[in-house]
């Protein structure tokens, strides 16, 4: 795909970052330390969607979220995290004022067609005891806006009653469900201060692949690429999920893949990695499914220059 004639608003497959900002990405997202002042420009022009975590943590001006859509590629999605307060400090209770909030900036994406789902996180001891609260916020919900959920509590994973309740309210309202997988980061030892701070953040949830709408979100958690292998042994324990994606977009869903490592420094080399095996998978099959070229990475880091960790959720 040429940068020249760029435009994500038909693929087939948005996949992503946690994050377009990372020093380390010098020589590999941005060609010169100086592009990062204007890192959506050069990171959307990779990849066409990141999750937006720095909305959880505060909110950012109405200027500086027209700043961040005027610079980004046509047809690009910020997919930005509900903030801390609404989820994690009210638990979703009297949180009218926050959303409004929230919202003012989500409306200046929505209108400019850089809004992917808003993703909703809910944290680890968030559980059914809470569901009048969860359902009360879902059905107030302003269907206008695309959204996702994430639900980490054992509860909403018991093949019951619980994850079927939520799972059809959910359906209901047109709203994905948030996939995670961090599998593999919790099978095998940590390596890194990254990896040791990674495990101890990502919940090893049971693996789901429940479909509530059409843009199904999953977010995959590997390790640090530390040598040439590392990446390839990643993606095929993905291998379950690789036939998943091809299925879903056969059946006409449209869904967004968030690729994590511990240190950012590696995830756009992974998520390279992982994209090029749903292609390869998807011809393979003699799918109809056509998955376009990535734009080429500039190239691969061997090391990060700085401990840059991730440490969202």
């Amino acid at each position: 795909m040429s940068a020249n004639n760029l435009d994500w608003s038909t693929f087939p497959l948005r996949i992503g970052c946690p994050v377009w900002r990372s020093p380390d990405w010098v020589g590999t997202v941005y060609r010169h330390a100086s592009e990062i002042k204007h890192a959506v420009h050069s990171y959307s022009q990779l990849f066409p969607t990141v999750e937006g975590n720095s909305t959880f943590y505060s909110l950012p001006s109405l200027e500086q979220v027209r700043k961040w859509s005027d610079s980004a590629t046509k047809g690009f999605h910020f997919c930005f995290k509900v903030p801390r307060r609404i989820s994690h400090e009210l638990e979703l209770r009297q949180t009218n004022a926050e959303l409004r909030e929230f919202l003012s900036r989500m409306e200046i994406l929505l209108a400019t067609g850089n809004l992917g789902p808003i993703f909703l996180q809910m944290g680890p001891n968030f559980s059914s005891r809470q569901w009048s609260d969860l359902e009360s916020f879902i059905q107030l919900l302003p269907s206008d806006f695309p959204w996702a959920v994430e639900l980490r509590h054992p509860d909403w994973f018991d093949s019951g009653r619980w994850q079927t309740t939520a799972e059809s309210l959910l359906r209901q309202r047109n709203i994905d469900r948030v996939l995670f997988d961090a599998s593999y980061l919790h099978s095998n030892e940590p390596r890194t201060a990254a990896e040791i701070v990674s495990r101890t953040r990502k919940p090893n949830v049971p693996r789901i692949d429940s479909v509530t709408s059409v843009h199904p979100m999953v977010r995959l958690i590997g390790h640090d690429l530390l040598n040439p292998a590392d990446a390839e042994k990643i993606v095929a324990s993905w291998d379950g999920w690789i036939d998943t994606f091809v299925a879903w977009i056969e059946s006409g869903l449209r869904p967004y893949v968030f690729v994590h490592t511990p240190n950012d420094a590696f995830a756009p080399t992974l998520c390279h990695a992982l994209y090029s095996a749903i292609q390869t998978r998807a011809k393979l099959q003699n799918s109809d499914v056509k998955l376009p070229e990535l734009p080429a990475l500039k190239s691969r880091p061997t090391k990060p220059q700085q401990a840059t960790f991730n440490f969202d959720d």
